[in-house]
């Protein structure tokens, strides 16, 4: 997953300080007083060798060795430090810093004007050599200005931020690289407009973060996205219209077979003498010709004479002033067109089908499908509608009703090759919208079919070339390409398509370069060509070179959308130009280098494909094996569902020794699903009101994220399958396996238990829980006071205190042991899992792996790696564990010993490749690692105790400070690596449902509570 926290549309004040503005702190606070009392002898994590420098945990279940009375507590219960005997007296520094503080105070009470005052006399106290500090003072005060003016009404946006701007630019005065006031500047700049000057200040603050902050990413972003629009707008006020090219307008030309003003050059005979000149000029391609020689005959004195034809016309002008970009002049033709009661059906229906398009490129979707509307119901079987409204449908990713349309379109025109091999193209998108690995089979089938029908269409051979190169298949992705252009060798945009292949495939600058070249020696009006060369040269770091390309393309650009789009680029190039020159350092290298940064420059240049004005730039949904896997399932037998009588059940006590016999409870796996016409869907993943609906559905309709034939295969599994290039055959269980998690915790790491039980309950049978802390305030003494008090009739305490000192292959071997001794009824099939205490699974694939068979073992997990609490990300952005796998298998391989298998696992990545399968990717996590997610006295514990062990050197004292300075600023354990700023609003996979749905509960795991003020 990508990380992202952006700035845009959300409140300039930060969460805190809302909270304090609408009077609520009780209600914020209310977490996190929970979070300090339940944590005050606890933290969270198990003992676990280390796959490489990043990971940290503390193993000893000891304390770090100083007396009692020295323990270092958060809650402020520590003995007071003897004073000095002679303090001294205090410097101008810090006093300085004493006002500043109590500036910092005042801040967070939301009293503005007082930390502004404190903030003054910090800066008129500090000496002019603390550069940094004073610089501190003003970026401080510039804060509490941008914040007190939120609250006051301001006409002059000038005079409101000149306050921000001006100290931001003292404090940069003293500290040029003071990335947090650049931002502050920069959103002060953003709204009194001056929008270039704030990208430039974004963009500075970016390169000194070194591209790590999302936020100053998200907020580079929206202004680049601005003054986009800004600069489109100005060009279109003034542009001179060009042409586009030949080869444009004719393809432009074939996608209108029913034209009734193109189709006359099929008949020239039938021409009338008024409409030669033209037609004639339309013939020979003399498209600049055609406005004027129709102009003069709609000037004439006999046009008003003229047959009805004459409003044919009019409908040729209309076209080519859209083509030329000339909007209010087509859609003053088109009104005239429709408003006349001489204008034949044929001719109104062209021209709202072309009126729709136009309002499409004015972005205005909702007039486009308008005049769809009113041109189907005066000619309901006129293809041609279908055919270009499936075309806006795919644009707009409305993939249904795009492949219904496009089913219309052929059969009005069957022989219609364009809306043929589109409609291929628009199946192919529907069956991966869907995840429909079969559907995506006949579509490929689909496209072998369109070569025999129409060899000679090049956009045949061009789309499936795009979606071979989707699924990385290259090399033939290449030789489809190459057949395009033996078909079609003036199309310019297939040599463009050529070269950005190069790019993902084997990051060929040079070659796809001349490829670029090539199509503007075939086409000089390319604008993607222009394009996509201005990107490779940002890439190079030629600003310059890639300006004047950039401007290229602007020149040919028609719609506000391209030139926004086309004006972002430009205005990137330019401000890293200008940057480039005034932090006098050489040439700038974007922040994404090698293959990631080709693929940077690959996403960016996807362009249009002309034709048919859809953007072909694909999702990345299905990876290199999605038309090579072949996933069957087997229907489920049972065609009813039998009703689950939900009684009330006494709660039993908390499984608390290891005397006492456990049955685990079978479930029938019916219960877990519905049946719909003779149809069984997943209950959960199926869309209950759609099925309901329609009678006549024989396969089950998915809601967004699950998928398979009857629903039951969670987003995560499903891709884990078709990355696994296995040929898996799943197949429903009549019984649920159960599932048997353990973990064990010390005195400083359970501080996530609470939430891993209550994240699964309903899916795992029963919780292991091996506690190393033997004090009175253990975990079990936490259970007996209420702790999860719903939830006990799953949990299995084992205190292994007295074990603490055995090799942890002993300990998990005695563990097991115990288990099997008092579950009465385990089974080879059921499910075991040992994760560490900072490891929560995602719940629906472990309810995936109790409900199917067929999957191959043992199963990895692939793990978010959260850091300090959810709101960080660590760089490496994942970590793979071992989760899951059956009892026979850990019996029969393992020796009855998951360390065993774990063992393996740890060291060389290589060892990966026992796993059968790795549930989760970079994007869509297989659960949660949220590493030293404990309040910071617990984390000092562990630390200390890692040092100790010499697991870990850190080279500073390991303190409160310390330690809360790492939270609040975002680092890792060795004070210099950035964290990765998470959203709980942008991010799908922020947190797990329990902690999204009890932030009073969880917010110390939401809420960064550490934050420094001038992060704001």
């Amino acid at each position: 997953m990508t990380a992202t926290s952006g700035v845009a549309g959300s409140s300039p004040l930060p969460k805190w300080q809302l909270a304090l503005v609408v009077g609520a702190p009780v209600a914020l606070g209310l977490g996190y007083m929970y979070y300090k009392n339940k944590n005050n002898s606890g933290s969270d994590r198990t003992s676990k060798s280390e796959r490489d420098k990043f990971r940290s945990g503390a193993t000893s279940s000891k304390e770090n060795g100083a007396p009692a009375d020295k323990q270092i507590s958060i809650d402020g219960d520590c003995p007071p430090k003897v004073p000095s005997p002679a303090a001294e007296p205090e410097t101008p520094l810090q006093k300085a810093q004493k006002h500043k503080n109590e500036g910092n105070v005042q801040f967070k009470m939301g009293k503005y004007d007082e930390a502004i005052l404190r903030y003054n006399k910090a800066i008129d106290i500090c000496p002019n050599e603390n550069k940094e500090d004073l610089a501190t003072f003003y970026q401080n005060r510039a804060a509490a200005y941008e914040q007190l003016f939120l609250c006051i009404i301001i006409v002059n946006l000038q005079k409101k931020y000149s306050a921000v701007k001006a100290d931001c630019t003292k404090a940069l005065e003293l500290n040029p690289r003071y990335a947090k006031a650049l931002l502050r500047r920069a959103r002060a700049l953003e709204k009194i407009g001056d929008l270039e000057a704030a990208l430039e200040d974004v963009t500075a603050a970016c390169i000194h973060e070194g591209f790590s902050n999302q936020t100053s990413l998200a907020m580079a972003d929206n202004v680049l996205g601005k003054l986009g629009k800004q600069h489109a707008q100005e060009n279109l006020a003034n542009k001179k219209l060009i042409m586009p090219s030949k080869h444009f307008i004719k393809t432009y030309i074939i996608s209108f077979p029913n034209d009734p003003v193109f189709t006359r050059l099929q008949h020239p005979e039938d021409i009338p003498k008024f409409f030669k000149k033209p037609l004639q000029a339309l013939k020979d391609e003399e498209y600049d010709d055609i406005i004027p020689l129709c102009t003069e005959v709609i000037k004439s004195s006999e046009f008003n004479m003229l047959p009805s034809s004459k409003m044919e016309v009019l409908l040729l002008r209309a076209t080519f002033h859209l083509l030329l970009g000339e909007h209010d002049a087509a859609i003053q033709d088109f009104e005239t067109i429709l408003n006349s009661e001489e204008t034949s059906q044929d001719v109104k229906v062209n021209a709202l089908i072309k009126r729709a398009t136009l309002h499409m490129q004015l972005d205005n979707p909702n007039m486009t499908f308008k005049d769809f509307e009113l041109a189907i119901n005066m000619n309901p079987n006129y293809g041609d509608i279908y055919h270009h409204r499936g075309q806006v449908n795919l644009l707009m990713n409305r993939i249904d009703e795009a492949k219904s349309d496009y089913e219309k379109a052929i059969h009005y025109n069957p022989n219609f090759g364009v809306a043929y091999v589109q409609k291929c193209y628009t199946d192919y998108r529907f069956a991966i919208f869907n995840r429909d690995v079969e559907l995506v089979e006949e579509a490929m089938k689909d496209f072998e079919k369109a070569f025999t029908k129409f060899p000679d269409r090049s956009d045949c051979y061009m789309l499936y070339a795009q979606i071979m190169a989707e699924t990385q298949q290259n090399d033939k992705a290449d030789t489809y390409f190459a057949k395009a252009i033996e078909k079609d060798p003036e199309n310019a945009i297939v040599y463009v398509h050529r070269g950005l292949l190069q790019l993902q495939w084997n990051g060929n600058i040079d070659k796809a370069v001349d490829y670029f070249h090539k199509a503007l020696e075939t086409d000089e009006k390319c604008e993607q060509a222009y394009e996509s060369l201005g990107s490779i040269e940002v890439q190079r770091g030629n600003m310059e070179e890639a300006i004047r390309l950039f401007d290229k393309a602007v020149e040919l650009s028609r719609t506000s959308m391209e030139l926004a789009h086309l004006y972002g680029l430009r205005d990137a190039a330019k401000t890293q130009l200008n940057l480039r020159n005034r932090l006098g350092i050489g040439a700038m290298q974007v922040r994404l280098d090698g293959k990631l940064g080709l693929l940077y420059t690959l996403l960016v240049l996807q362009v249009l494909i002309v034709m048919i004005y859809v953007a072909t730039t694909p999702p990345a949904e299905l990876t290199a094996s999605t038309t090579r896997a072949s996933v069957s399932f087997v229907k489920f037998e049972s065609s009813q569902e039998l009703q689950v009588n939900q009684g009330n059940h006494k709660k039993p006590p908390i499984y608390q020794t290891i005397n006492r016999e456990i049955v685990l409870k079978d479930v029938k796996t019916f219960r877990l699903f519905e049946v719909y016409n003779h149809t069984v869907c997943w209950k959960f993943g199926v869309d209950e009101h759609k099925m309901r609906s329609n009678e006549h559905l024989e396969r089950c309709i998915c809601n967004q994220g699950w998928h398979g034939w009857d629903c039951g295969q969670p987003e995560v599994v499903w891709r884990a399958i078709m990355a696994s290039k296995q040929n898996i055959s799943l197949k429903r269980r009549k019984t649920a396996r159960h599932i048997i998690q353990t973990f064990f915790l010390s005195e400083y790491n359970s501080g996530i238990a609470e939430v891993i039980v209550e994240e699964l309950y309903n899916v795992v049978d029963l919780f292991v829980i091996c506690d190393f802390n033997n004090a009175e305030d253990n975990f079990r003494h936490k259970l007996s006071k209420g702790l999860l008090q719903r939830e006990q009739r799953k949990i299995l305490y084992i205190n292994v205190a007295t074990k603490s000192r055995k090799p942890t292959r002993t300990v998990s071997k005695y563990v097991w042991d115990r288990i099997k001794s008092v579950v009465q009824n385990l089974r080879d099939d059921d499910i075991y899992v040992m994760t560490e205490p900072e490891q929560i699974l995602n719940s629906r694939a472990l309810m995936f792996l109790k409900v199917y068979d067929g999957w191959a073992q043992p199963i990895g997990f692939r793990l978010r790696w959260s850091v300090y609490g959810f709101f960080w990300q660590h760089p490496l952005k994942t970590t793979i564990t071992l989760g899951a796998y059956t009892v026979g298998l850990m019996r029969n391989a393992y020796q009855s010993n998951s360390l065993v298998l774990r063992q393996q696992l740890d060291g060389d990545t290589s060892e990966r490749d026992i796993l059968g399968l790795v549930i989760g990717d970079l994007n869509h996590y297989g659960g949660w690692y949220c590493n030293l997610c404990q309040a910071p006295a617990n984390i000092i514990i562990g630390l200390r105790n890692k040092v100790r062990s010499k697991e870990i050197h850190i080279e500073k004292t390991i303190d409160v400070p310390f330690v809360e300075d790492l939270i609040g600023s975002g680092l890792w354990l060795d004070g210099k690596t950035s964290l990765l700023r998470a959203s709980k609003s942008r991010d799908s996979y922020f947190a797990p449902e329990t902690i999204l749905n009890n932030t009073w509960k969880y917010d110390w795991l939401v809420e960064n509570f550490y934050a420094k003020l001038d992060y704001y």
